[in-house]
C-alpha cells in the first residue's frame, strides 16, 4: 500500500523533529464525536467533518492568529489576493510546489503539482448541478460572472463541461482571476474556508462518489483508512509543502460520543486531548478555572480555544411588550451576568458586551467596560426603565416563556435559577421551556420564541458574520435573526458595510452599528465561548480554533 511504504521511509528517517527513537512514530489520539463516511468538502458541513477535512485539504487561503489572538488571513496555496479599485476582481497566484498527495488517480501515482486551474474547478465544482454542493446557494450562486449561466447550461445538457468558457473565471499563467457580479467582500474570508478546500479532478473522476470516502488532497496528512469501529486513520503527508510540517506521524480520530467515556480515556492516557464541558469540568478545573495541581503535576494543562463563539439571549422583537425597548433594557440590567455565566459555564469566561467575539480585530476598537451602560446590573435603573415602558414593577406584563435548544444539565438549571430571581426582583415572571432541538428550531424560525438562549460560531473569520444576524430579514431559509429585530438605521449601516473590504470607512460603519445595537438591546449578551481542551503531557502547539482546525503545527513528545 502507498501509505505503508512512505510510513516506514518515516520511521526509518530519524524523528528528528519528535525526540523519539528511530522506528518510533508519534501517534496523536484525537476524538470526534460523529464518526464521517464522507469527507468531500462540497458535501459536508458539521464541525466533525470540517476537524477531519482541515487535515487532508488545504483551501486557496489561511485563518490564522496574530500575536495578540485576533484573526488574520495568510497566504495558502494562494498568496493574498490582489483586489481591484472596485472590488469587483480578485486576482489568486497559486504557489509554486504545492503538490497533491500520491495516489493511483495520478500518472505513474506520484501527486501533480496544484495549479490555478485547481482553484477554478473548485468553484464551478460547487456550481455543477449533479455534485449538488452544499454551498452553491449560500456562498457561489449569483456572485461570479458567468458561473450561473454555466450551470444552467450543465443543467440543460445533462453534463458539466469544465473546459467551457466562464466570464468570471479566467486562468493566466499561475493566476487565477475572478470577476465579480457586484462587490462580495466576505469571499476573501470564505477562501480560507474548509468549503473552498482544492480537491484534485483527476481523484474525482476516477473515484465518482466514492470520492468522500477516499478523499486526496494537498494538505499536511494522507487519509488511510476508516476502520470498522469509526476510527479515522491519518498519516503524515512526506511531501507536505511546509518542510518539517507536520510534526505528527499518525492521527487517530477516534469515535467516542459520550463525555463521560472520552474524560476517563484522557485520564488514563488513551487520548492525548479532551473537551471541556459543565459535564467534566469539575474533574479538571479548581474554583479559579485553572488546571488542578494533581493533573498538572502529571503534565496536563488547558489549552484555551479561540473566542469564536458568542452566547446570548434573543427577545422577540415582534412581541408587542419585548418589542418596547425600555423592557429589554430593564431586563438587561437585572440580570447579574457574571454569576449567571458562572454558573453555566464554569470561571474564567469573557463577558460579551460586543455582538462579535474579541477575536475578531474590530473589537480593537472600543473600550468595551466603558461604551457599554448594560454591562453591570443595576436594578433601580431596571425599575425605572420598567416604570417609563408603562409596567413599574412588572404591572401589566405577562408570564414570559424563556427557551432552551435542548435539555438543561445541572450547570445550566443553577444558571436559570439565578435569571429567574434576578427578574423576580423587578417584578417580572418567568416559565422555562426546553426540549428537542429540532422543535427550537422550528420555533426559532417561525418567531415563536419570546426570551430564547442561543449561540453563534463563526462560519469564516468576518465579522460581517455576526452583524448579519441582526439585520432584518423576511427570508425564512437564510434568516438567523431569531428575534425579528428591525432597525432601518442598522440595516442601512450593514447593506453598505457589507459591501467594503476590511478598513477605515468599514471600520467606522462597524462602529455606529455596534452602538445601535448596545443601546437597542435587541440581545442580551452573555459571553465569548472559548472551546477550551485540556491536553496530555508532551503536547505542544494545540489550539481549538473552529475556522481552522489544521493539526499541521501540533506535536506529541512524550510517550503515551
Amino acid at each position: 500500500m502507498r501509505t505503508l511504504a512512505f510510513f516506514v521511509a518515516l520511521c526509518a528517517s530519524g524523528l528528528a523533529q519528535s525526540g523519539r527513537p528511530a522506528g518510533e512514530p508519534v501517534v496523536f489520539r484525537d476524538f470526534t464525536l460523529q464518526s464521517p463516511t464522507n469527507l468531500d468538502p462540497a458535501l459536508a458541513n458539521n464541525v466533525e467533518f470540517l476537524k477531519l477535512q482541515a487535515q487532508v485539504f488545504e483551501s486557496p487561503l489561511e485563518m490564522g492568529l496574530d500575536a495578540k489572538g485576533r484573526t488574520k488571513i495568510w497566504p495558502g496555496i494562494c498568496g493574498l489576493p490582489r483586489i481591484s479599485e472596485d472590488g469587483l476582481t480578485l486576482t489568486l497566484s497559486v504557489r509554486p510546489g504545492i503538490r497533491f498527495h500520491d495516489d493511483g488517480c495520478f500518472e505513474g501515482g506520484t501527486g501533480r503539482e496544484v495549479g490555478p486551474q485547481d482553484v477554478r474547478y473548485m468553484l464551478m465544482r460547487h456550481a455543477d448541478p449533479g455534485v449538488q454542493s452544499i454551498y452553491y446557494g449560500a456562498f457561489v450562486a449569483g456572485r461570479i460572472k458567468g458561473l450561473d449561466q454555466w450551470r444552467a447550461q450543465a443543467e440543460s445538457d445533462g453534463f458539466a463541461d469544465y473546459e467551457a468558457e466562464v466570464e468570471g473565471l479566467t486562468v493566466e499563467g499561475r493566476s487565477l482571476t475572478i470577476k465579480l457580479s457586484s462587490p462580495y467582500p466576505q469571499l476573501y474570508s470564505l477562501l480560507t474556508q474548509p468549503w473552498a478546500s482544492i480537491v484534485p479532478r483527476e481523484a474525482v473522476q476516477r473515484y465518482g462518489s466514492g470520492f468522500g470516502e477516499r478523499p486526496v488532497g494537498s494538505g499536511p496528512f494522507l487519509f488511510k483508512e476508516r476502520d470498522a469501529l469509526g476510527t479515522i486513520v491519518m498519516v503524515r503527508n512526506p511531501r507536505y509543502r511546509i518542510p518539517g510540517k507536520p510534526l505528527i506521524d499518525e492521527l487517530r480520530f477516534e469515535h467516542v460520543p459520550d463525555i463521560k467515556v472520552r474524560t476517563k480515556r484522557f485520564m488514563s492516557g488513551d487520548l492525548q486531548v479532551v473537551d471541556l464541558w459543565s459535564h467534566n469540568s469539575p474533574e479538571f478545573l479548581d474554583r479559579f478555572g485553572r488546571i488542578r495541581p494533581a493533573l498538572r503535576r502529571k503534565g496536563m494543562r488547558v489549552a484555551p480555544g479561540t473566542e469564536f463563539e458568542i452566547s446570548y439571549f434573543i427577545f422577540n422583537c415582534k412581541n408587542a411588550l419585548l418589542g418596547k425597548k425600555q423592557v429589554r433594557q430593564a431586563m438587561c440590567l437585572a440580570l447579574d451576568r457574571e454569576a449567571f455565566v458562572k454558573a453555566a459555564a464554569g470561571p474564567g469566561q469573557r463577558l460579551a458586551n460586543l455582538p462579535f467575539p474579541n477575536a475578531f480585530p474590530e473589537s480593537a476598537m472600543f473600550d468595551q467596560a466603558a461604551a457599554y451602560r448594560f454591562a453591570k446590573p443595576n436594578l433601580e435603573e431596571a425599575r425605572k426603565l420598567l416604570a417609563a415602558a408603562g409596567h413599574p414593577g412588572g404591572k401589566g406584563l405577562p408570564e414570559f416563556i424563556f427557551d432552551f435548544p435542548g435539555s438543561l444539565g445541572p450547570k445550566e438549571l443553577a444558571a436559570y435559577d439565578i435569571f429567574e430571581k434576578n427578574m423576580a426582583a423587578i417584578g417580572l415572571k418567568f416559565q422555562r421551556r426546553d426540549g428537542a432541538f429540532d422543535r427550537f428550531m422550528e420555533r426559532a424560525r417561525s418567531g415563536d420564541l419570546q426570551l430564547a438562549w442561543v449561540r453563534w460560531y463563526a462560519d469564516y473569520p468576518d465579522v460581517e458574520n455576526f452583524l448579519l444576524l441582526l439585520r432584518s430579514n423576511e427570508n425564512p431559509v437564510g434568516n438567523f435573526n431569531y428575534g425579528s429585530y428591525k432597525s432601518g438605521e442598522y440595516d442601512r449601516l450593514y447593506d453598505r458595510m457589507a459591501r467594503l473590504y476590511p478598513g477605515a470607512e468599514r471600520n467606522e460603519l462597524v462602529k455606529r452599528m455596534v452602538r445601535i445595537v448596545q443601546e437597542d438591546c435587541p440581545w442580551l449578551m452573555l459571553y465569548y465561548s472559548r472551546a477550551d481542551r485540556v491536553v496530555g503531557r508532551g503536547v505542544s502547539g494545540y489550539r481549538h480554533n473552529v475556522t481552522n482546525l489544521s493539526m499541521r503545527d501540533v506535536g506529541l513528545r512524550s510517550p503515551r
